[in-house]
């Protein structure tokens, strides 16, 4: 097919449409407790798109699998899982966004399971969890 020189184009509407904003966690509610009790995510624009992924670390990094993350009015939800056998006895909850084969880290926050004495669960481990941990 050849070009024509004399072709016309019309420009297309022109939008106003944003991208839907990011994700941001703010922190849980409660940040301490047992095992079987449910805990909310707070932040922004937990319920839209790019849809949040949420990952669970032990206190020494290891990924928990098997929690379940459901919505709940705006916010997301978790049921706390049988305390790790780790020190110390706490969870990192981190909030990730994956678009296109890349992610970030929106948020994270720890929590505390009750009756951890104060070293265990003040130490400085980072949550989110270094790479490679």
């Amino acid at each position: 097919m050849g070009e024509d020189p004399d072709a016309q184009f019309e420009p297309g509407p022109v939008s106003d449409a944003q991208p839907p904003p990011c994700p941001t966690m703010d922190g849980l509610q409660p940040d301490s407790g047992v095992a079987g009790d449910t805990v909310q995510i707070t932040g922004s624009h937990l319920d839209g798109r790019p849809t949040p992924m949420v990952q669970v670390y032990d206190g020494n990094g290891g990924l928990i699998d098997g929690v379940s993350v459901e919505p709940s009015g705006g916010s997301l939800q978790f049921v706390v899982p049988v305390q790790p056998d780790v020190t110390p006895p706490r969870l990192c909850v981190v909030l990730t966004i994956s678009t296109g084969g890349s992610g970030w880290t929106a948020g994270a926050s720890r929590f505390s399971y009750d009756g951890a004495t104060s070293s265990e669960s003040t130490d400085s481990a980072p949550c989110p969890p270094s790479a490679g941990s």
